[in-house]
């Protein structure tokens, strides 16, 4: 089994692409990275953005988002939010 790695992003792109660009070689078969953008203003996004909420949904619904992407998918066994 794996874990999910999900990097929650709000209007921080740089930040977020330096961290994805640090964890992704990595990954291997331990953990699957993805990034879910919070509802960032259009050019604050991440260029690795996975997934996309239309609007911000502040830390909460962000946390909340990803909890259900790991829910949702049965591969995964535990899931880590970076915020």
């Amino acid at each position: 089994m794996k874990t999910l790695v999900v990097i929650l992003q709000y209007n921080t792109h740089e930040l977020t692409d330096s961290l994805y660009n640090t964890l992704k070689p990595y990954e291997e078969n331990i953990y699957d990275l993805i990034v879910l953008d919070n509802g960032s203003e259009e050019g604050k996004v991440s260029k690795y953005a996975t997934y996309a909420l239309e609007e911000n949904g502040y830390y909460g619904g962000g946390l909340n988002a990803a909890l259900g992407l790991f829910i949702e998918s049965p591969q995964y066994d535990s899931v880590m939010v970076l915020n």
